[in-house]
């Protein structure tokens, strides 16, 4: 192959190969320019199914003039052997490029904003991808995201679909009326069920490659189809912020919308998802411009933060006391585990200095809770956003999808700290628990050093049916019991 001459482009060296193509970097002698030959493995050549899917990703992809999707050129056959000639890329895939460690903030935001033109592009001639994947994803030297392998594509029931893209479809059908297509570990629910699909199974798959792009690892794993399409189907992933400190809360935010498993809850057009990425970089960009807020001295602030830390361990150690004693049941919606989610905490003072506890507090507090078996906690890098003095508990519990909110507030005379924590019953916008504890800041830090676990529960409480102890070795709980 290498040095030959096909139709009128001549072979220079061979860039790589799967299972459904081989690709050469070849130039074409008419035009002079460089450009890459991508042509069907021998052995698929005489399967009809393999030959539908390497037209259709021809005709899928040449039906799109984007910048963020591999140009198409043109379709052509050589000695019974067909290929397709497309624009030379130089780079890596997207799988290449993460190989388990997470990308930085910056290159995430602008790649995942390329992406999301191109998958806007792609649903607005009518036509869904269906196998969107890191290696699915190419991202050139300059930085530049271009979408690869129309092979799966769909024509979406649209209007508004393109002449080029109607045709594509009317050839035929890939897979059979209920067979699933994709790869293991990227399709959404509805795909893995074999259901109808619509663009807003590209948004999922989406969701899992920023997932994968954010924390350097796969959203859904497992040995075996059955254990990954559970774990589409019904497991929740591990919080992005115990996976990656450094990783922007709000695309935390965007990543648990588009990787919703209720399709109605997810985004409903790749514009709106694009809308919330542009957004998070114009603020990404405008805060690295803005002056910090003046900080405290360090040691004060270290010491007011570990001081509030334990305070808000007190009373949660109050909630965990108040539902062993009988007290109200979360509410659980269909059965499942009680669903809950932290809002930042209100600064009831006038010192704008400690502002900063409002998320620290919370964050905590949420952490705490996460051990809590009963309890299927929101990351509160989801409930961070709700920062506004005015926010409605009951409008921000349902926007969150959780039965229950905690919010509270705090409040510094002194020396002396008071923090205030509530529990809301969403549905019914009802405080159905509440506490309040005070100290300072020498009174917890002395108490702590005293008695590292004693602040979890009431004096005399034997809390072990309450929650286990938190697994980590030789680490404390708010909500684990003393021994």
């Amino acid at each position: 192959m290498l040095g030959s001459t096909i139709s009128h482009y001549r072979v220079l060296r061979k860039l790589g190969g799967g299972g459904m193509g081989v690709v050469y970097e070849a130039e074409d002698t008419r035009l002079g320019r460089r450009v890459a030959l991508k042509f069907l493995p021998e052995r698929l050549v005489r399967n009809a199914q393999a030959l539908e899917r390497f037209r259709r990703e021809a005709w899928a992809a040449s039906a799109l003039n984007h910048p963020h999707i591999c140009t198409i050129h043109d379709i052509d056959d050589a000695d019974g052997r067909p290929f397709i000639v497309m624009e030379l890329l130089e780079g890596k895939t997207l799988k290449q490029l993460v190989s388990e460690r997470p990308l930085d903030n910056t290159r995430i935001i602008v790649l995942a904003g390329q992406i999301a033109e191109g998958l806007r592009a792609a649903h607005n001639k009518g036509i869904i991808h269906r196998d969107i994947k890191p290696a699915n994803i190419f991202v050139t030297k300059d930085g530049r995201a271009k979408i690869l392998d129309f092979g799966l594509a769909k024509l979406a029931a649209q209007p508004h679909a393109s002449d080029t893209a109607t045709t594509m479809m009317q050839v035929g059908t890939i897979t059979a009326a209920g067979a699933t297509a994709g790869t293991w570990g990227y399709m959404s629910p509805e795909q893995a069920q074999g259901e109808e699909l619509d663009v807003r199974t590209d948004l999922f798959s989406f969701g899992a490659v920023l997932y994968e792009m954010t924390t350097g690892r796969v959203a859904f794993g497992g040995n075996t189809v059955a254990a990954v399409f559970d774990a589409i189907l019904h497991q929740q992933l591990p919080p992005i912020a115990r996976c990656n400190p450094a990783a922007a809360p709000q695309l935390e935010l965007i990543i648990a919308k588009a990787l919703e498993k209720d399709r109605k809850l997810r985004y409903q057009s790749a514009a709106d998802m694009l809308a919330d990425l542009e957004r998070l970089r114009r603020d990404s960009e405008t805060s690295a411009l803005l002056p910090r807020p003046p900080k405290l001295a360090r040691t004060r602030r270290m010491t007011l933060v570990f001081a509030v830390v334990l305070i808000v361990a007190i009373a949660l150690g109050g909630l965990a006391w108040w539902k062993w004693k009988g007290g109200r049941t979360l509410s659980q919606p269909d059965n499942r585990l009680a669903t809950l989610a932290v809002l930042p905490l209100q600064n009831a003072g006038s010192d704008g200095s400690t502002d900063f506890l409002r998320l620290a507090v919370a964050d905590e507090a949420a952490t705490e809770l996460s051990y809590v078996p009963t309890l299927a906690m929101r990351p509160f890098t989801m409930s961070s956003r709700y920062t506004q003095l005015d926010v409605d508990p009951q409008r921000a519990g349902r926007e969150l999808h959780v039965a229950n909110v905690l919010t509270g507030q705090y409040l510094q005379e002194g020396n002396t700290l008071r923090v205030t924590l509530e529990l809301i019953d969403v549905e019914s916008n009802r405080v159905i628990w509440r506490d309040g504890v005070k100290g300072s800041a020498k009174d917890m830090i002395a108490l702590q050093a005293e008695h590292p676990c004693s602040y979890f529960v009431p004096a005399g409480a034997n809390c072990a049916n309450i929650v286990p102890a938190r697994s980590d070795p030789g680490a404390c709980s708010s909500l684990a019991c003393r021994k």
